[in-house]
């Protein structure tokens, strides 16, 4: 019988695998296990094939796309750096570390390091509304493990970058008095730059860390507007230029 807190795909497996298994150990900087995920990306074509969870057994199968070229694993977890394996399907023990486990499923290490000064992180899961300082609620999550970084790492002091989806003026939907990072409900809407819209979503960022017990002064901002953006203005992935770095500046 499995307990209803145990996730399935951690056991070890009971059947063949379609492809091969593969688990990823994921450690900590203190060497711990850590709980985390880890993507499969087609570097060439810039697309996610898959995300797996930390020490679960994965049956993977080769992409088409990585025939002809080693898979790319990625474990981008904000406050470390980013960590990347390249993998030969067909002989993964190529790759220093990677061993066969008892029941024949491939474990590929990932240890995390913390960041450095000069460091920059990407609060991926720090999402706004369109042309909005407010951001959406799972955005709650990513900003409570960078107080938590803060806390964690007292001497750090960092810089939080602010980047928007294109130059265009606009209306800005921004903090009303009810100061709800999470919800547009009671906001207020002004006309304003790209730029100000930059820098009023770090501020916010700023803010929230300060209403959380971090000191002001530890903390810096920058406003990018649309002049750094990661993809084309008009692509399916726009939104990802809507966005907020930290860079550590003090470590």
């Amino acid at each position: 019988v499995i307990a209803p807190d145990v996730n399935a795909s951690a056991l070890p497996p009971t059947k063949k695998a379609n492809g091969k298994y593969f688990k990823f150990a994921l450690v900590a900087p203190d060497g711990q296990p850590f709980t985390g995920k880890i993507h499969n990306v087609d570097l060439r074509l810039g697309r996610d094939l898959g995300s797996y969870n930390s020490y679960d057994y994965n049956d993977i199968l080769l992409p088409s796309s990585q025939r002809q070229e080693p898979m790319t694993f990625i474990c981008g977890i904000f406050g470390y750096k980013e960590v990347m394996q390249l993998i030969d399907y067909n002989n993964p023990a190529l790759t220093e570390g990677v061993k066969q486990d008892q029941y024949g499923a491939w474990v590929v290490p990932f240890k995390l390091e913390r960041l450095n000064k000069g460091d920059v992180s990407v609060m991926y899961n720090v999402s706004f509304y369109r042309d909005a300082v407010i951001m959406l609620p799972r955005a709650k999550e990513e900003l409570d493990e960078l107080v938590s970084l803060m806390n964690l790492n007292p001497a750090y002091e960092i810089k939080i970058h602010g980047h928007t989806n294109g130059n265009d003026k606009r209306k800005i939907i921004g903090l009303g008095e009810t100061r709800n990072y999470f919800d547009v409900k009671g906001s207020i809407e002004r006309n304003g730059t790209s730029k100000e819209l930059s820098k009023d979503r770090a501020e916010a960022v700023r803010e929230y860390l300060v209403e959380h017990g971090i000191a002001r002064e530890r903390m810096d901002i920058m406003a990018w507007g649309g002049t750094n953006m990661l993809v084309k203005e008009t692509a399916s992935s726009a939104r990802l230029n809507d966005r907020i770095e930290i860079e550590i500046i003090k470590d």
